[in-house]
């Protein structure tokens, strides 16, 4: 399509993802200036990007018209003869781009005014994509698919590439130069690689290209696949030193599911009859940005990484496969698309691929006991659905389950859907309160119990702050134990919950009710505080009076992680015990 221009703003674009001279690029992007005066004059510079929908800054200048623009690469070009964001024609049109990791949506513009899009037709490296605009929608189209990464071919005011038809939009794979740090990091084993000044720029491979990682010195330090975010530039496929590197052929991504499988062998045969399962967890599975759990009949696969996008079709047919044989029919197959930074917009981030309709209400097994879980099907376009049960808390069940007293008094904050509550009333609690704020998940919790077949009567669900809760509960009022799971961050009302900075009080709260030889279980979920829960724990028992024993208390053995990668890690617990 040809775009028209109009008030002066800085043309920003791509080059094809072929070799092209630099003449031949200002010929594409500027045709009515002579191309020695936009390089005289400094007005054509490389270009520095920053990720999925970050600005772009000018860099060095171009100075040389012979000399080849790297496929893919970034400009800067100063043209006041072709500025401004294009016009679009009409209310319904078809645009090229890149491939957009959701295959419809509707978004509102200001005024009441929206757009929706429908994927029409992919090829290897782009997208047509119908658009349907009311009121002022068309106005935003561009740089809204500039913000979902996906810049439309041609829109030189967003980064689109100056491909033409039949060429590609980005560079077919090669090397990307890293900083030394960088460098050290992933030599040291992590798996992923973080944006700094000093690597080059990775937006001209296609989000989960494969590159090769080179140090300063051209040692290749690792092969990954790109991310593009903001700050996580790319996440690791073959992590190992550049000696062994060379000439190594990286497992296929079935290789990756069945040792993953593999691992999870043994996890089956203690998992107490679990029928909800991880069966890839990411980067500790080789597979990084993707996740997949088995839950009862349905395979729910997780893309949370665009460098996963070009894996997850092949995963969920090496999975689905695998699942035939234990359940005895096809598995329903669920995606869910969970990427940050999610343009704005009602997106199909949840859809089901293959096999029957899951059936409903689906429950899971553990233990004996039944959950309802939800696949997201419900609600296609939440950007974060959950299915109501934590699966990665299953050791951790177990592990409280075995310290219950029989006919002891005991306590769930933060208790969503109850499934400490459900295996502490199982193990003969005489009586458990759960607290949360969420009416829905209290009432999910009663559910729970019902398909268990628990005494719902020795049950109290309180739907309340958990802060106010422990202030009103009578001086002298003591537990067996407690549980305490809080969100990273929450509000309520006017009042803000941080774990960082609420958890050591809080925990304090909960020693003091604590009778001696009662257990506290606390989990967090807070990635930047990693390691600390020990400590704040400590300073916790110390402000409340008592000694506790303190231990570890990892995630389920489903949800392996790598050592050195605290990022990956499920959640961070400890448990401890009053003396």
């Amino acid at each position: 399509m040809r775009v028209a221009y109009g008030a002066r703003v800085p043309l920003l674009f791509r080059a094809p993802g072929l070799p092209l001279r630099i003449e031949e690029l200002l010929e594409r992007a500027a045709p009515s200036r002579p191309a020695r005066e936009l390089v005289r004059g400094e007005r054509l510079r490389f270009a520095r990007t920053f990720g999925v929908g970050e600005a772009w800054q000018p860099g060095a200048p171009v100075r040389d018209l012979r000399g080849e623009a790297a496929p893919g690469a970034a400009f800067w070009l100063d043209d006041s003869s072709r500025t401004a964001a294009p016009a679009l024609p009409g209310k319904e049109f078809e645009l090229e781009l890149p491939t957009l990791p959701w295959p419809s949506g509707v978004i509102p513009v200001r005024g009441g005014s929206r757009f929706a899009f429908e994927l029409r037709e992919a090829t290897d490296d782009r997208t047509r994509v119908r658009f349907s605009c009311e009121g002022e929608g068309a106005s935003r189209v561009l740089a809204w698919c500039a913000q979902a990464g996906a810049p439309v071919v041609g829109d030189l005011a967003h980064g689109g590439s100056l491909a033409r038809e039949g060429e590609p939009l980005f560079a077919p794979g090669g090397s990307l130069r890293v900083s030394e740090a960088a460098a050290r990091a992933i030599l040291r084993g992590h798996p992923w690689l973080t944006r700094d000044k000093e690597s080059e720029d990775e937006g001209r491979f296609a989000f989960g290209g494969l590159v090769q990682l080179r140090d300063p010195d051209n040692k290749s330090v690792g092969a990954a696949r790109i991310e593009g975010g903001s700050q996580l530039v790319a996440r690791i496929w073959v992590p190992v030193n550049s000696a062994r590197l060379e000439g190594t052929k990286p497992a296929s991504i079935e290789e990756r599911v069945a040792r993953a499988l593999e691992r999870r062998e043994r996890v089956k045969l203690v998992a107490n009859g679990a029928t909800a399962l991880r069966l890839v967890h990411g980067e500790a599975d080789g597979l990084p940005g993707l996740f997949a759990d088995r839950i009862g009949s349905v395979l729910r696969v997780l893309v949370a990484g665009r460098a996963a996008l070009p894996l997850w079709e092949r995963t969920a047919a090496a999975l689905a496969q695998a699942l035939r044989a234990p359940l005895g029919s096809e598995p329903s197959v669920v995606l869910v698309v969970q990427l940050k930074p999610q343009p704005p917009g009602e997106l199909l981030c949840v859809r089901q691929l293959s096999g029957p309709a899951p059936t409903e209400p689906l429950l899971v097994r553990e233990g004996g006991l039944s959950f309802r879980v939800d696949t997201g099907l419900a609600e296609p376009s939440r950007p974060h659905p959950g299915f109501g049960l934590f699966l990665d808390q299953r050791r951790n069940r177990a592990r409280l389950a075995e310290l219950v007293r029989e006919g002891g008094r005991y306590l769930n904050l933060f208790a969503h859907t109850g499934a400490f509550s459900s295996v502490i009333l199982a193990a003969g609690a005489g009586e458990v309160t759960s607290v949360d704020l969420s009416g829905p998940y209290l009432a999910r919790l009663e559910e729970n119990l019902v398909h268990s077949g628990l005494p719902i009567e020795r049950h109290r669900g309180v739907k309340r702050d958990v802060r106010r809760f422990l202030a009103e509960l009578p001086a002298d009022q003591r537990f067996d134990g407690i549980v305490l799971d809080p969100p990273t961050a929450a509000s309520a009302g006017r009042t803000f919950w941080s774990a960082r900075e609420g958890m050591e009080e809080l925990a304090a709260s909960c020693f003091r009710r604590l009778v001696p030889g009662g257990f506290l279980l606390v989990s967090s979920n807070d990635r930047r505080a990693r390691g600390r829960l020990s400590g704040s724990l400590e300073a916790a028992a110390l402000a409340a009076g008592v000694e506790v024993q303190l231990s570890g208390a990892p995630p389920s053995a489903d949800y392996p992680n790598l050592r050195g990668f605290p990022e990956g890690a499920a959640f961070e617990a400890v448990l401890a015990l009053r003396r």
